[in-house]
């Protein structure tokens, strides 16, 4: 007879449920199928953590920048060089730090300023979220940014004065 019955916490029936979390709106979910919309705001059951087009926004945007520094580092290394050259400046080593963020930078930094729309888009993160705008405003500096300094580095270089 204990064969037939067994041990009841290996019963399927006395598993315990885990608690669903409550929905982004404070709805507590329990008793909603996994399925179902929140009867208070529409949206449905996502985990928490998050989401992977969400994580590849954030992960290409610190790539797009890290990239943009080290161009903006090279593009100030060689003004410097080049105004110590006593034959004279090279103008086509001024041109290698548009080519890397024209090659590298900006795909990269496009992509993730995709990623970062397509996930508001799909509803993945939040417009108003502070997350969503730091990334925003990160992905935008890596695409815009580079030109801009790279702009101010050849007014600078004028002013001083080619050789």
């Amino acid at each position: 007879m204990s064969d037939l019955i067994g041990n009841q916490s290996e019963h399927p029936l006395h598993e315990e449920l885990p608690i669903p979390e409550p929905c982004i709106c404070g709805y507590d979910r329990r008793g909603l199928s996994k399925l179902a919309a929140c009867p208070e705001c529409g949206e449905f059951d996502e985990p928490r953590d998050p989401p992977a087009l969400w994580s590849m926004a954030i992960g290409f945007t610190w790539l797009a920048i890290v990239l943009a520094s080290l161009d903006s580092v090279l593009a100030v290394c060689i003004l410097v060089l080049n105004l110590q050259r006593p034959e004279g400046t090279d103008e086509f080593a001024t041109l290698v730090p548009i080519g890397c963020w024209f090659y590298a930078v900006l795909p990269i930094a496009g992509l993730a300023l995709l990623l970062v729309i397509a996930s508001v888009m799909s509803k993945k993160i939040g417009a108003k979220d502070p997350a969503f705008k730091k990334t925003l405003s990160m992905a935008c500096t890596a695409m815009f940014g580079p030109p801009l300094f790279f702009f101010f580095l050849v007014l600078l270089w004028a002013t001083i004065g080619f050789r």
